[in-house]
């Protein structure tokens, strides 16, 4: 298993543990997280530690739980490179469901760092969420 998929498949445990410390710890300075088809009124690309950090931190105010199923990582040519695939079911603070597939991409650093991350999912289902937990605010 490549260094990629490695570290791909211990964030993917981390976020639906919801252990936003420890997917924190696993960025690096210069990280860059990328969100292209993120629903209007949310950032498509976020740069920074400090500010991918705080983006992540509201993860556990977004999801009571959150599980992934059906989960694949490729192993690339390049080991500092992984893709992967995930089918998410989670609950939100309100009660509702949280249906979303995705495809997940992210590049290391030399230390081993995610200093790229992509995410690829339903924007509509992303902003139906969205919508949910602005409502009950």
């Amino acid at each position: 298993m490549s260094k990629a998929t490695e570290t791909m498949k211990v964030y993917l445990d981390a976020i639906q543990a919801l252990d936003i410390d420890k997917v924190v710890d696993m960025f690096a300075d210069d990280v860059s997280q990328g969100v292209p088809f993120a629903p209007e009124g949310t950032p498509d690309m976020i740069e920074g530690k400090e500010a991918v950090s705080a983006n992540f931190r509201g993860l556990p105010m977004m999801f009571k739980k959150l599980a992934y199923s059906d989960v694949e990582i490729v192993e690339t040519t390049d080991p500092d490179f992984a893709v992967g695939f995930a089918h998410a079911d989670g609950e939100l603070p309100t009660g509702d469901s949280y249906v979303q597939n995705y495809v997940f991409y992210m590049r290391l650093d030399a230390a081993g760092k995610i200093r790229e991350y992509r995410e690829y999912m339903n924007p509509v289902a992303l902003g139906q969420a969205l919508a949910l937990l602005g409502a009950a605010e």
